[in-house]
């Protein structure tokens, strides 16, 4: 379950690339990553896959979602279109 959630941002960027025309002062948002879940057999349970702060297995586990989550947030970006 956490790798998985942790791989969702490649998908998130291949699904929304090139649908973002914003304004050259507006600010990109870069979601936040959620790494909590519901197990429905488990009578709802709510489990949460958060790592204290600046512990050192935080870095190394979420070092490269957070890289994936940012690059997935850049592709939206549209490439300006030329005059046809």
């Amino acid at each position: 379950l956490g790798m998985r959630t942790l791989a969702l941002s490649v998908g998130r960027g291949a699904f929304t690339l090139g649908t973002l025309t914003p304004l050259p002062t507006e600010p990109i948002s870069v979601p936040q990553l959620n790494l909590s879940g519901r197990l429905p057999h488990q009578n709802d349970a709510t489990i949460s896959l958060e790592f204290p702060q600046g512990g050192a297995p935080a870095q190394e586990v979420m070092c490269w979602p957070e890289f994936h989550n940012g690059c997935a947030a850049g592709l939206r970006l549209a490439a300006p279109q030329a005059s046809l």
